[in-house]
C-alpha cells in the first residue's frame, strides 16, 4: 500500500507479485496486472463492477474525481472530494465535513470547477432536439454556377454506372444509395438510422447502445445535474455537442460507410429524471448524426465497369463539378435513434428489502 492506503500491488508467500496497480491523482486506476484479483484499491477502498468507490456513506466516482450525491453536511462544495488535495488526504466515511481539515475544503484549489459539457441544459420532461449545427454546412461552390459541357453530361451517365457496379459489385447498399441521391439532383435531405450505422461500426455501436461508458457524456449528466439538482425531484433535458467520428477507412467491413458518410458528426439529447434520492437517476435517451453529402478534393475510386477489365477512374474533382453544373446536387443526412431508458444510470446499488417475519403456526392437533 502507498501513504493513502492505496492498494498497489498483491504478492504470494514467496514474495512473487501477483498483481500490480496504478492510479491517477483522484483514483482512475491504469497499469493493472491482474493475474490475482482483489476488489480493493484506491485508499484501500473496494471499488463495485461500475467503476464506483464505495465510501460507506456515499459513493465516490473516480473518473470524475467527485461524489455524484450531496454531502449531508450543508456547507462547502458538498459534492467536493478531499478539498483537491489528493495526494495528502482521505474521505473513508464519504461524509467529512468543510472544516475538518482531514477532509473536503470548500472550491479544491487543484480541481477545476464543474463545466459546461453540454450544449443545453434546462427543466422539462419532453426529449429536446438536438443542438444547432454549426460545422461545415457543404460546399462553398454554388449550385448550377456553371453551364455544363458535353463532357459534363458524359460523365453525368458514367457516375450512374458507378452507382449500379458499387451496389452490385462491391456490395456497397448505402454507398449506393447516397450517390443516388445526388445524382438525382433534388438537393433533398436524407434520412439515416444511426442503429444501421451501429450495427456495422462497433465503435459507434458503443456510443449508442451504452452513453454511460462514454465519458463526455458520463460528464454532461454529471454536470447538469448537479448545477439543477435542490433537494426535489426534477426532469431535465439534455443537448450535447456535436462530436466528430472518424469511420475508418482502411477496415473493408467500414467500406460501405465509409463511402456513404466519410466523417459525420453525432449529438445526444436525453431527459434525466432525479428522484428523491440524488445519486438515483434515470436517462432517457437519444442519438442524432448529421451529415453533408459533399466531396473531398484529391480522393479518387477506379470502377470495372464490366468485370471484365474495363476500368475507369472517378475523382472527386468530378464529382464536385456535376453540383457546380447543376447535374446532381449535395445534400445533408440526418437521423436520430428511438428514445431508450438507462434505469440507474450511475449503477449506485440499492439496498435489499427487509425480508418481513413469517408468523408461525401452532402444531397441527392430533
Amino acid at each position: 500500500m502507498d501513504a493513502l492506503g492505496s492498494l498497489r500491488g498483491v504478492v504470494n508467500p514467496t514474495g512473487e507479485v501477483l498483481e500490480g496497480q496504478h492510479y491517477t491523482p483522484y483514483g482512475t486506476p491504469f497499469g493493472q496486472t491482474d493475474t490475482a484479483q482483489t476488489a480493493f484499491g484506491f485508499t484501500g477502498e473496494i471499488t463495485d463492477p461500475n467503476g464506483l468507490l464505495n465510501l460507506r456513506a456515499r459513493y465516490y466516482v473516480p473518473a470524475l474525481g467527485v461524489f455524484p450525491s450531496l454531502d449531508p453536511v450543508e456547507e462547502g462544495n458538498r459534492y467536493g472530494y478531499v478539498g483537491g488535495d489528493v495526494v495528502n488526504r482521505v474521505d473513508p466515511s464519504g461524509m467529512i465535513y468543510e472544516n475538518d481539515q482531514s477532509g473536503c475544503n470548500t472550491n479544491p484549489p487543484s480541481r477545476p470547477s464543474l463545466s459546461q459539457t453540454y450544449s443545453s441544459c434546462t427543466v422539462g420532461s419532453t426529449m429536446p432536439t438536438p443542438p444547432s449545427y454549426l460545422g461545415n454546412s457543404g460546399s462553398s461552390t454554388p449550385w448550377k454556377s456553371s453551364r455544363p459541357t458535353l463532357a459534363d453530361y458524359a460523365f453525368s451517365q458514367t457516375a450512374k454506372l458507378g452507382t449500379a457496379f458499387v451496389k452490385n459489385r462491391r456490395g456497397w447498399i448505402n454507398a449506393a444509395r447516397h450517390l443516388e441521391h445526388y445524382l438525382q439532383n433534388s438537393g433533398g435531405d436524407l434520412n439515416v438510422d444511426p442503429q444501421s450505422i451501429a450495427l456495422v461500426i462497433s465503435d459507434f455501436d458503443e456510443l449508442v447502445a451504452n452513453p454511460q461508458k462514454n465519458a463526455e457524456f458520463r460528464q454532461s449528466v454529471f454536470d447538469c445535474s448537479v448545477q439543477n439538482y435542490s433537494n426535489q425531484p426534477i426532469s431535465l433535458q439534455l443537448t450535447s455537442e456535436w462530436t466528430v467520428f472518424v469511420i475508418n477507412p482502411v477496415d473493408a467491413r467500414y467500406q460501405d460507410w465509409y463511402y456513404a458518410l466519410g466523417n459525420f458528426s453525432y449529438a445526444y439529447t436525453a431527459v434525466i429524471t432525479i428522484g428523491t434520492l440524488p445519486e438515483l437517476v434515470d436517462v432517457t435517451y437519444q442519438v442524432h448524426i448529421i451529415d453533408f453529402y459533399n466531396w473531398d478534393i484529391g480522393k479518387m475510386v477506379t470502377i470495372d465497369i464490366d468485370g471484365k477489365g474495363t476500368i475507369i477512374k472517378i475523382t472527386d474533382e468530378q464529382m464536385a463539378r456535376l453540383h457546380k453544373v447543376g447535374l446532381a446536387q449535395e445534400y445533408k443526412i440526418t437521423g436520430q435513434t428511438n428514445s431508450k431508458q438507462i434505469v440507474n444510470f450511475w449503477g449506485v446499488p440499492t439496498p435489499a428489502p427487509t425480508p418481513v417475519p413469517q408468523p408461525t403456526l401452532p402444531p397441527p392437533q392430533r
